[in-house]
């Protein structure tokens, strides 16, 4: 409008103005315009509109106009042409025309593609922008046409209404050809592959079924205008599908085919979005119709073009709304579907829609799946025992297993190699090949390759199993079975579990479990789990052996528990049914129920059985029906001895005060009745044990007995056993057991036996028979004890009851074990006293020793009580003797002796003797061994017979067992016998007893070989006799002979005279009466009298006290006899009534000085200074006995260099001083005559080595130059060397298994600290690490060499100052000479450990120290706890410190325990703060808070936590708990313990523990309910809580429920607390109570 060429030179009015304005105006344009383009005449017409806007909608098309892009002829649709078309294209209006995708597309069909305009048209076929034709039909003269059509694909096509001409601004020739009627519109998808019927004949036949409309409505024109490709199936592609379906050989047919349900799915994967054409396409996935699957475009250098794999056929045909690319293959969107595709793979189709897999497998993927195939399956299904419908029915069971055949990645055969893969059930898969075919698990791909939108499918001939490698309990682990695991750990079943003995388990899920708390009676699962019948329960799951579930169904099988279970064919038992089977272990298989498996009770068993009928009632009427169910809380077990119906009309029947059933069910003791024939717990027949039995009635015991016919309850056999129930057993009676709760006493006193029980009073047996034990009592009537008073030479009843012997009379009537009447059988029984009872049975009476039983079977708690009408006198002393032939000379003997009466009943006061009674064969070896005893006559006429005899009789009744070694008076005083015992056994004067224990009513016969002659002379008499006169002098002049005249045993080592006679030049006196008159003369004389008596049998080496005050003798047994003090015994073993003598030939002296005092007078000063300075005077001036080896004063000297000292008294004052004067001590006394070559043990514990076989004795190699210093506590020997002892260093390097110690700490230049001359006399502690602990830690860590380890550690790590015992360690830290490092001691159950390494071996010990022999080279930790948790990879929770100003403290020196977040826990915490990151986190105010929480003061490694709280470093407490041996703190796991710092220790946990709240403590105190609503009420319980963000701290002063109370009291306008929580201003009156902040009350500030 603006061109002057046109308009002339001044330029027009109404420049500037649009052409459109100008059209709409009436301005008429002309036929060409100067530098118009084609866009710009269309945007100028008011017919062009919508035309307009679609070019401006596609700037594609709209550029392709442009001048220069060519010349066009384009056909140009008015509006009214585009609002005709809208119903056929299905826009709703023109917005939805605009917006339709394949907009470009109609637009690009109006556009005639050629070299120059066409004006005017001709008819023929042209090709327009889109590519494809038109067909041009000129009516008339084409230069003055009387008309003009353009026909499209369509049938109908537009006919032009006028043409312009435009020349665009560079010269070009553009022609609009303007029609009104309507647009072109080019052949949709469908219609474009329906009209090639030769290629697509099948697919048209696939879209034009009802099946798929939809899809063929997308691909028409009426699809909203989405811009699609059809990767078009060729026939051939359908006919090898059908193929790959059809049956025997058979292809599908196309019917068929079209049936198929899955085709749908298939052809809707055909169609992607957007074009795919050759050369203008990328690669990459494309959504299709099918929702849940992408195809995948692929190219290559060639310019093909694939999609899953499948080369495009043809280039493709354009279509309005897309293109159609032919394919050869079909395309299986995914594995599932090429599944599906195969008539082979039908089972693995059902089997992935019964796990619910379909969906896993119709995903992204890619996937690998080896497709069992449908034979496959048979086989497997045979192998199990089992159904395709019960492996169908198991669907967690049949995903795990089918998800083994699925890899999550692709593979295709030409790919793989020999390998292990991963399914997606966690288990490897092994690849292989062979002759290229791929091998999976051994299994052979029978079809490869198969592949698919997201994915390959490789068919194989068999079910791949899941690999077995759990046992049961570990499979229950697996699956989350916890509760089930709770209970298995709890009953004990674990270690059964976990054998490897097959078991088969029905385990009840945790559901089932919870739903078991109710039908168990329980409050909560804990009680389940505490019952004490839950064994039962649990072992009722469990079978012995493998049972599949082929093998379940229709079935009964017994239990592990005992009882049955019972299966119908849906695998159900009662309301519980399998929901899952086969679930395969190492040791068996698992089945899931849905509910807990409850095994018959003891009701469910008695209800059972119609025999029980009457106790049932009675259980019901005694109100104790749930003792015997599942409901009683606490699941007792308990022992049933159940009466059948006839035991309760036998009770009917026998009992007069019941009437009948009736009656007996309203009596008020049937409950305790009942009780009475229940024991708690489970005990089988085969567990009985003889002997009381507690019941649950309250006092009253059942009598066990054992019989070899079977057990009897109260005297009762049993008609069956072991009659199983879950929760007891019954053991079937046919009585009904009547409680007693009297013991035998209080019956024997209810019964009136009044002497009787008196006379167990007198006798002390009460107490016996009213206890536990059971006994059968014969008991007298009091008539009977009136008429006993004769026979036992009493004047009355009280003198009985008085007599010595009264309890063994009454044992006499005892026998132990609860024995009926009825059982009574003729024959013996052994009474409680000892000698038997003759029992008489005839026409059904019962006589025990002649006297009848006239009461029987009186019960008690304890026993039974048979009355007798006689005192049963068990066989008296002379009764024995008199029966026995053996005795018959010593019957005779007594006899002559007047001694008979003393040994019967009626006359010996009741007295109790113990005789050493010798045989007739003994008295005629005396009568043979003494001349002056002619023949037995004579014997028997002896005066002193009477003496011999009672030489032989003891008071009182002593058993062999309970005779001691030593003198015993006889009735021959003051004559004793000696009793001696050698391993052999007693022996009396040396006589061994023949026979033993032989039992009289009034004492015990002990028989004897020989007859024992009574010495009566004193020991003063016999020393006389045996001319020791100058030593009876001695006692006379020293006052000892009324103490030797005496009755008191002693032992005398008597000089002779010429001893006494030498004693007197020896202690400088002139004649005897000088030496017997020196003040200390009796001192030295009792030095010779030991205060009892000692046989040379009794001498066993060592000191004994002597009458001397202080001096104690040495003795010694040598060959031939014996010494004391050195001097040997000339004669031995003199008897006298009061003692022994033994001659020596030498006055001895005694000795009173100590060890200390001997050294001190033989001039050994440095020694006993040495003593002193050790502190060991004090042990060597005690009584205990002790061998010195003294170094004299020149060897202390000597030794100051040796030690490395510059005087004495630096030796004197060395630390190890101590050590080294133990390593001069000997425990014992030994002269130099004792020696013997070889080692001795010193006091130190380090070993001497003695040298003896010379004239002199070495002590390692030392010259003992002055032996045998006596002390009184010990012996001196002199040498001229101080001993030292192995030194640490010694130690080691005398040891093969320390040479690598040793070599390090040389190398460490720490060898002089272990070395005498060089230690300064420090004591140490060496735990030295093993050869072996060296090579493993070089061999572990990879260390080079020992060099290189030894550079790396610093071995004062392994160093503790001191010596270390093993009583000295205590739990916890050890310092070291490590500059910061300490160990760790422990003191667990197997033992002490440092640093977590046992301490197996004993302590080697040292002179200047001791070594534990270590397994392992101790690693110094040097870190603090900051750097370890940093080390440790805990990067929040150091974050953390730093940010709360904690770090210092925790790098520190003083000692912590930290319980560490991970850096996920930490990550966790950021939403349970409220924060919307870490750094939210690190920047709360209250965050030093929650990291104190998580700090304890001191070092506790896990093992030293135990269950109960601690308190952390904020001021809360922390719970440990200990669950199936875990730590757990505020019940979360520590999942890395012990990780330890130079001051401290970390636990790291998985979750951050939050101290409690103000919130939490507010809502935890029963004072501040009212508070705590009405935070709630104002809203502000979050803001104390955790969830705040920012973390805010505050101080709350918190009003008491008491004060809300008093508020509402004071003030009239509040009526209640409701209308408190309803005030307006209740948040700022709460906000009152809060202050920013936490302040201490030490804090607060006026």
């Amino acid at each position: 409008l603006t061109n002057p060429s046109l308009t002339g030179s001044s330029p027009s009015p109404i420049a500037g103005a649009s052409m459109r304005g100008l059209a709409a105006a009436g301005v008429c344009l002309p036929l060409c315009l100067a530098q118009n383009s084609i866009f710009t005449t269309i945007e100028a017409s008011a017919d062009h509109t919508i035309l307009e806007s679609a070019l401006n909608q596609v700037p594609a098309v709209k550029d392709a106009l442009a001048d220069d892009q060519g010349e066009f002829t384009v056909v140009a649709p008015t509006d009214a042409a585009f609002t005709a078309a809208l119903p056929e294209l299905g826009s709703a209006d023109t917005a939805a025309l605009l917006a339709r995708a394949d907009l470009g597309h109609i637009l690009r069909y109006h556009v005639l593609k050629t070299d120059g305009r066409l004006n005017p048209l001709e008819s023929g076929v042209m090709t327009t922008l889109l590519g494809m034709p038109v067909t041009v039909n000129v009516q008339g003269d084409p230069a003055s046409p009387t008309a003009v059509q353009v026909v499209g694909s369509t049938a109908a096509g537009v006919t032009i209404s006028s043409s312009q001409e435009i020349q665009g601004a560079g010269g070009q020739e553009h022609v609009l050809h303007i029609c009104t009627d309507r647009i072109l519109l080019p052949n949709p998808i469908y219609e474009v592959a329906a009209a090639d019927q030769a290629t697509f004949s099948t697919l048209q036949a696939a879209l034009d079924s009802g099946a798929l409309s939809d899809v063929k409505a997308m691909l028409g024109l009426q699809n909203g205008g989405a811009v699609q490709t059809l990767f078009a199936p060729t026939n051939a592609a359908f006919d090898a599908y059908m193929e790959s379906r059809g049956e025997e050989g058979t292809p599908m047919t196309t019917a068929e085919l079209l049936a198929v349900p899955e085709l749908a799915t298939i052809v809707r994967y055909h169609v992607a979005t957007g074009e795919v054409k050759p050369g203008e396409v990328s690669a990459g996935d494309r959504q299709t119709l099918y929702a849940d699957g992408n195809v995948t475009v692929t190219t290559a250098q060639s310019s093909e073009v694939f999609v899953d794999g499948v080369a495009l056929a043809t280039s493709p045909s354009q279509a309005g709304n897309g293109v159609v690319n032919a394919i050869d293959k079909l395309l299986m969107p995914n594995v599932v579907e090429v599944a599906k595709s195969s008539r082979n793979t039908t089972a693995l189709v059902e089997a992935l829609g019964s796990a619910e897999l379909v969906d896993t497998l119709t995903g992204p993927g890619p996937f690998t799946v080896f497709a069992p195939t449908n034979a496959a399956f048979e086989a497997y299904l045979t192998k199990m025992a089992m159904t395709f419908d019960e492996l169908r029915a198991d669907k967690e069971g049949l995903a795990q297993l089918l998800k083994h055949h699925v890899v999550p990645s692709e593979i295709m055969v030409a790919d793989a190699s020999a390998s292990a893969v991963e399914s997606l059930a966690g288990e490897d898969l092994s690849l292989g090949k062979d002759s290229g075919a791929l091998l999976v698990d051994g299994v052979m791909v029978s079809a490869a390759d198969m592949e698919s939108g997201n994915g390959v499918v490789h068919t194989v001939g068999a079910v791949l199993e899941l690999p077995l490698t759990l046992n049961i309990v570990e499979l229950a682990t697996a699956g989350g079975f916890t509760h089930l695991l709770s209970a298995v750990d709890e009953s004990g079943l674990r270690p059964v579990l976990e054998a490897t003995e097959p078991h088969t388990v029905f385990a009840p899920t945790d559901e089932a479990f919870e739903s078991a708390v109710a039908a168990l009676g329980e409050d909560d699962l804990a009680g389940v789990l505490a019952r004490a019948d839950l064994p039962e329960i649990l072992e009722y799951h469990v079978v012995s052996g493998y049972l599949l579930a082929g093998s379940v169904v229709n079935n009964t099988f017994a239990s592990v528990q005992g009882t049955n279970l019972t299966f119908d064919a849906a695998m159900m038992m009662g309301g519980a049914a399998v929901t899952r089977a086969n679930l395969m272990a190492t040791n068996g298989v698992m089945h899931v129920v849905n509910q807990v498996l409850l095994p018959p009770s003891l009701a469910d068993v008695l209800a059972a059985d119609e025999e029980f009928g009457s106790f049932l009632s009675a259980i019901a009427a005694a109100n104790l029906t749930e003792m015997f169910g599942w409901t009683k809380k606490g699941g007792a077990m308990h022992t049933v001895f159940a009466p059948t119906n006839a035991a309760f009309q036998a009770l009917i029947d026998g009992d007069d005060s019941i009437a009948d059933m009736e009656a007996l069910l309203a009596m008020p003791n049937l409950a305790e009745i009942l009780k009475f024939h229940l024991v708690a717990g489970k005990v089988m027949a085969a567990n009985l044990m003889a002997g009381e039995v507690d019941t649950l009635h309250p006092t009253a015991q059942l009598m066990v007995a054992l019989p070899e016919s079977g057990p009897t309850i109260n005297g009762r056999a049993l008609e069956e056993t072991d009659i199983l129930a879950g929760n007891g057993v019954i053991h079937k009676m046919d009585t009904v057991l009547m409680p007693v709760t009297r013991t035998i006493g209080e019956a024997a006193a209810q019964e009136g036996l009044t002497h009787f029980v008196a006379a167990l009073e007198m006798a002390e047996l009460l107490a016996l028979l009213n206890g536990t034990d059971q006994y059968t009592v014969f008991a007298p009537s009091n008539a009977a004890f009136q008429a006993v008073v004769d026979a036992l030479g009493e004047e009355d009843l009280a003198s009985v009851l008085a007599r010595a012997d009264l309890r063994e009379i009454l044992k006499y009537h005892v026998i132990s074990g609860q024995t009926p009447a009825e059982d009574l059988v003729a024959g013996e029984v052994q009474s409680e006293q000892g000698a038997s009872i003759e029992v008489e049975a005839a026409d059904g009476e019962k006589m025990v020793n002649g006297a009848e039983i006239f009461d029987a079977d009186i019960q008690a708690t304890n026993g039974l009580v048979h009355t007798l009408g006689q005192v049963m006198l068990p066989p008296s002393l002379m009764d024995v003797l008199s029966a026995d032939e053996e005795f018959s000379f010593l019957v005779s003997a007594l006899a002559a002796a007047n001694l008979t009466e003393m040994f019967e009943w009626a006359n010996t006061g009741g007295a109790l003797y113990t005789v050493f009674a010798p045989t007739s064969a003994a008295f005629l070896a005396m009568v043979d061994a003494d001349n002056e005893i002619a023949d037995s006559d004579a014997l028997l006429a002896l005066p002193d017979l009477a003496e011999i005899l009672t030489y032989h009789v003891v008071p009182g009744k002593v058993m062999a067992a309970n005779l001691t070694a030593g003198s015993v008076d006889t009735l021959t005083p003051p004559a004793q016998l000696t009793v001696a015992l050698p391993e052999s056994g007693a022996t009396i004067n040396g006589n061994a007893l023949a026979a033993q224990d032989i039992m009289a009513g009034n004492g015990v016969i002990h028989k004897i070989d020989a007859v024992l002659r009574p010495v009566t002379r004193t020991i003063v008499e016999k020393a006389a006799e045996e001319g020791l006169t100058h030593f009876v002098s001695a006692l006379e002049a020293a006052n000892l002979t009324d103490l030797l005249n005496g009755t008191d045993q002693y032992t005398v080592f008597a000089p002779n005279n010429s001893a006494f006679e030498a004693a007197v030049a020896a202690l400088g006196e002139d004649v005897l009466a000088g030496l017997m008159d020196r003040p200390d003369f009796p001192e030295i004389l009792k030095y010779h009298v030991v205060p009892m008596k000692v046989t040379v049998a009794d001498l066993d080496g060592g000191q004994i006290a002597t009458l001397h005050p202080t001096a104690r003798i040495t003795v010694a047994a040598v060959e031939g006899g014996g010494s004391v003090d050195g001097e040997m015994f000339t004669a031995m073993n003199i008897a006298a009534g009061n003692g022994v003598i033994h001659k020596i030939e030498r006055v001895l002296m005694p000795v009173t000085m100590t060890v200390v005092e001997v050294a001190a007078e033989e001039g050994l000063t440095h020694f006993v200074s040495a003593l002193d300075a050790a502190n060991l005077t004090d042990l060597l001036n005690g009584t205990d006995q002790c061998t010195v080896f003294a170094p004299n004063n020149a060897a202390f000297e000597a030794a100051v260099t040796a030690l490395g000292e510059d005087d004495l008294a630096g030796v004197l004052a060395r630390a190890d001083l101590p050590e080294i004067l133990k390593y001069h001590l000997v425990p014992g006394r030994m002269m130099a005559d004792d020696f013997v070559t070889g080692e001795i043990m010193s006091e130190l514990g380090a070993n001497i080595v003695v040298k003896a076989d010379g004239p002199e004795v070495l002590v390692n190699t030392v010259e003992i130059f002055d032996a045998d210093t006596r002390a009184s506590n010990g012996i001196v020997h002199t040498l001229g060397e101080v001993m030292l002892p192995p030194s640490v260093m010694d130690v080691l390097s005398s040891r093969e298994a320390f040479a690598a110690m040793a070599t390090a700490l040389a190398a460490a230049n720490l060898t002089e600290m272990f070395e005498w001359a060089n230690t300064g006399g420090s004591m140490f502690t060496l735990f030295a690490p093993t050869d072996l602990a060296f090579e493993t830690l070089i061999e572990n860590d990879n260390i080079p060499d020992l060099e290189a380890l030894v550079a790396m550690v610093n071995f004062e790590y392994h160093v503790v100052q001191g010596k270390v015992m093993v009583e000295d360690l205590e739990p916890g830290e050890l310092d070291t000479m490590h500059p910061t490092a300490t160990l760790t001691v422990a003191f667990p159950e197997s033992g002490v450990t440092v640093n977590g390494q046992a301490l197996g071996y004993a302590p080697i010990m040292a002179g200047n120290g001791l070594i534990y022999r270590m397994d392992a080279v101790l690693m110094p930790v040097t870190m603090t706890i900051g750097d370890v948790a940093a080390e440790a990879g805990l990067t929040h929770f150091v974050s953390a410190l730093e940010a709360a100003g904690m770090i210092d403290v925790l790098n520190g020196t003083d000692q912590y325990t930290v319980f560490a977040p991970s850096n996920g826990a930490f990550d966790a915490a950021v939403t349970a703060f409220g924060e919307d990151d870490l750094a939210g986190v690190l920047a709360r105010a209250d965050l030093a808070e929650i990291l104190k929480y998580h700090v304890v003061s001191g070092r506790m490694m896990a093992d030293d936590l135990v269950v109960g709280d601690v308190m952390s470093e904020q001021g809360a407490s922390i719970e440990v708990k200990m669950d199936a041996g875990e730590v757990l703190v505020n019940n979360r796991e520590i999942f890395d313990a012990d990780t330890k710092a130079a001051n401290g220790v970390i636990h790291t946990l998985g979750e951050v523990m939050l101290p409690p709240s103000v919130s939490d403590v507010l809502g935890d105190s029963d004072r501040f309910t009212s508070l705590v609503t009405a935070l709630m009420a104002a809203n502000l319980t979050e803001m104390l809580g955790w969830g705040k963000k920012g973390g805010a701290m505050y101080t709350v002063f918190a009003p008491t429920n008491a004060a809300f109370d008093t508020l509402i009291d004071a003030d009239d306008e509040i009526a209640d607390m409701e209308a408190l929580f309803a005030m307006p201003g209740l948040a700022e009156i709460l906000k009152y109570h809060v202050v920013p902040g936490k302040v201490m009350v030490t804090d607060l500030m006026v």
